[in-house]
């Protein structure tokens, strides 16, 4: 709360004297605050305070979820982070915006109807698909923890398609894009958190290594959903 962002902060000298601690250490503080982008340093100038929000700030965050092994962990992060990026994306969702989201939709599907799905190329496109979504909510911070559970997730997503493509279930992966993109364009509130249950239940049973049995029916929506 002493500093704003954008401004300059101490010498390395005076916070060294400030805190009573040695410049090494005063140096070393800064190398990680730099890191993490919370501080930049401008030659010839000092060091300032950075005045914008940078995915450097996620590492840590990254670090931990790498860490967790337990599925049913990520299988909440996701449900969380997912079905508040769809309720924003469909309050504060523009036109442009849904020329941007409907081109990706188009590409999914093509390479979806496609005779021999070429499943890496799916899974990038069902990444973008999210990632272009979770920018519809014009909220940078929730966009790039939305893009980095993707990165986190991506693996075990290509092998959910994967396994929905064998299991014959190519349809419900294009259904279920589809209506992710007709809520959002429709502003539709109360489709929202069926669409984002849906879409994470059949993608969370796989992680759970529940045997896909090629069926859309879905368990009831948490108090938290509702």
């Amino acid at each position: 709360g002493t500093f704003c962002p954008g401004q300059r902060i101490p010498t390395e000298l005076e916070l060294a004297e400030s805190f009573g601690v040695g410049r090494n250490s005063v140096r070393e503080a800064v190398k990680i605050l730099c890191a993490y982008g919370i501080l930049e340093i401008r030659r010839a100038d000092g060091t300032y305070i950075c005045s914008d929000f940078s995915p450097k700030m996620l590492n840590p965050l990254v670090y931990g979820i790498i860490l967790e092994k337990n599925p049913d962990y990520l299988i909440e992060v996701r449900d969380a982070i997912e079905n508040y990026v769809y309720q924003l994306a469909a309050k504060n969702v523009t036109q442009e915006d849904l020329v941007s989201l409907r081109a990706v939709l188009d590409r999914l599907k093509a390479e979806l109807e496609r005779e021999d799905v070429d499943v890496d190329r799916a899974a990038q496109l069902d990444a973008e698909f999210h990632v272009e979504l979770a920018r519809c909510g014009h909220n940078p911070i929730l966009t790039q923890i939305n893009r980095i559970t993707c990165m986190l997730l991506h693996q075990s997503r290509r092998l959910t398609i994967e396994s929905m493509l064998q299991n014959g279930r190519k349809q419900f992966l294009i259904d279920i894009h589809q209506k992710s993109y007709d809520a959002i364009k429709t502003h539709d509130m109360q489709n929202i958190a069926n669409v984002s249950h849906e879409s994470i239940y059949n993608w969370s049973r796989f992680i759970r290594g529940e045997t896909d049995k090629g069926t859309d029916e879905l368990p009831p929506l948490t108090a938290q959903h509702e």
